[in-house]
């Protein structure tokens, strides 16, 4: 072999084994468990209603299966919750971009029935203003409405998480939030929320 090619070889090898991984991703381990228990925290946390009025109390969740929400590049600074870690914020912003479906083990406490959007507009119509939500509330009494939830974002230490929900029950009555847990002693536990839309 020619020395040249065997000088350039051994270059290349020593280039190649000193670059560093890149970065991106929690540094501190983050396990499918940590995943599944901030989504029940999330369930648990924000969409859990006391009976009001006719409404008996929340019964059951209704989750779409498919991740939801693709983050806004128009976002601005001032839009941001505070004090949320900038490389929180940086997971979530690139991970809310990508598609997929939710751990389909989650166990929030009470009974949880998968139906996505795209079951929801299958739904008859009723005519007027309130459309497919008197379908969709009697196929499903005593849900808080259609939940649908994005991917987590996760901070490099993995002690803090963000999820974003957005929940509709009626024609003008909807919201998104996004959430902001941290892992404690006791496990992770829902400490804010930000709300972007409302109806």
């Amino acid at each position: 072999m020619d020395r040249r090619w065997l000088v350039a070889m051994i270059f290349l090898g020593a280039c190649c084994g000193c670059r560093s991984m890149p970065a991106g991703g929690p540094a501190a381990e983050v396990t499918s468990t940590d995943a599944r228990t901030v989504y029940e925290t999330v369930l648990r946390s924000a969409y859990v209603h006391e009976p009001s009025g006719v409404f008996e109390g929340t019964k059951r969740f209704v989750v779409d299966p498919n991740y939801h929400w693709r983050a806004d590049e128009g976002w601005s600074h001032e839009d941001r919750p505070r004090g949320v870690p900038q490389d929180a914020w940086q997971s979530w912003y690139a991970a809310s971009r990508r598609g997929g479906r939710l751990p389909r083990d989650l166990e929030p406490g009470l009974p949880l029935s998968w139906f996505s959007n795209a079951e929801f507009h299958r739904l008859p119509e009723s005519g007027g203003m309130e459309m497919r939500w008197p379908a969709f509330h009697k196929r499903f009494p005593g849900s808080s409405g259609h939940i649908q939830l994005s991917r987590i974002g996760w901070s490099r230490d993995g002690t803090t998480a963000l999820v974003y929900g957005f929940v509709g029950s009626g024609s003008l009555s909807a919201s998104g939030d996004l959430f902001v847990l941290r892992r404690t002693a006791d496990g992770w536990r829902l400490m804010k929320s930000h709300n972007f839309a409302m109806a």
